[in-house]
């Protein structure tokens, strides 16, 4: 029981010194930290808005080269006799 008061005090130090230190942040000029979630959401939103498109000839270049794969790991089965 020992162990859990003194590792409870512990924290409470370290909570005190945090609170301290955002305080003091916060008197520099700094933004609460409720108001960057949605901003780094939409930041987040705007980086994904350039991936996942691809063309219609890499599509193609794809489905040929897994046609390859395929049609070797097939042959190679049935080479096998499984």
């Amino acid at each position: 029981m020992g162990d859990i008061q003194a590792t409870l005090q512990t924290l409470k130090g370290q909570r005190s010194r945090i609170d301290a230190a955002i305080a003091a942040l916060e008197a520099l000029g700094g933004k609460p930290k409720a108001a960057a979630p949605a901003a780094a959401k939409a930041e987040k939103t705007e980086k994904r808005g350039n991936k996942g498109h691809i063309s219609e000839q890499g599509l193609q270049r794809i489905r040929a080269a897994q046609k390859v794969r395929w049609a070797k790991f097939r042959a190679a089965k049935k080479s096998s006799g499984k």
